[in-house]
């Protein structure tokens, strides 16, 4: 849900959401609300359905599976600009996440047995009602390296080991692609690099660092990133 609909209703969980389904009224069935489920045939919108019947929020809810990823992303933006309320599922790192504020409810927390159960009970059609939930399971990111990388560059290998780039940098990055068409990859490795400082400069020794904001202060750009910087307010 937005951020600033869960500071104002005091929504933490997902059982929260029974009692604030008028926030959510689905216009063209007002006596329930409306959640904005996975696209249809994501597999998430199976999954999101059978954890919304163990959460009881059925009774409140109907469950809206859209056609694409992107009429999900525009339903979740639409609401967030007119700042009207809204209670639906996204991923991350995905560019809705990084244009507006949200608030990431809590489920119980995962486990195989819970997830074992649920994936049961959407083989089922329809899908087979169970008691209980849980939220997904974080997937991790894998970095791969080639074997004749760890002879050529030990170097680059031990930069790679401890390269991390966190969740809302990326949100941030295809929030900033989407609202200016970007479509040339360089471009958003530059604005991460810019944006991000505090993050990439634990990833080398202060004398790559540096060598890496000389080339930055050269690279296409970098008038307009200094000026934005001046114009920021305080």
């Amino acid at each position: 849900v937005p951020k600033w609909m869960a500071d104002q209703y005091g929504i933490e969980t997902v059982f929260d959401m029974r009692e604030h389904w008028r926030l959510c009224k689905d216009p063209e069935s007002p006596s329930k609300g409306v959640f904005y489920n996975g696209p249809i045939g994501s597999g998430a919108d199976r999954i999101n359905a059978a954890k919304l019947q163990a959460y009881g929020l059925t009774a409140y809810y109907n469950v809206v599976s859209p056609p694409s990823a992107a009429a999900l992303e525009a339903a979740l933006a639409r609401h967030q600009n007119r700042q009207a309320p809204v209670f639906g599922f996204c991923w991350s790192p995905n560019a809705v996440m990084g244009a507006y504020e949200w608030k990431i409810l809590k489920e119980p927390e995962y486990s195989d047995e819970c997830w074992e159960a649920l994936l049961e009970a959407i083989e089922q059609d329809p899908i087979k009602p169970i008691d209980r939930a849980c939220a997904y399971k974080t997937m991790p990111v894998e970095k791969v390296i080639s074997r004749k990388l760890l002879k050529k560059a030990p170097d680059v290998v031990e930069m790679f080991k401890k390269m991390k780039v966190d969740q809302t940098a990326l949100n941030d990055i295809f929030a900033w692609m989407t609202k200016y068409n970007v479509r040339d990859w360089k471009k958003p490795a530059l604005y991460y690099l810019r944006e991000y400082e505090a993050q990439w400069t634990k990833w080398v020794d202060s004398a790559v660092a540096g060598k890496v904001k000389t080339a930055l202060d050269r690279a296409p750009g970098a008038a307009e990133h200094r000026l934005r910087k001046q114009v920021q307010p305080r």
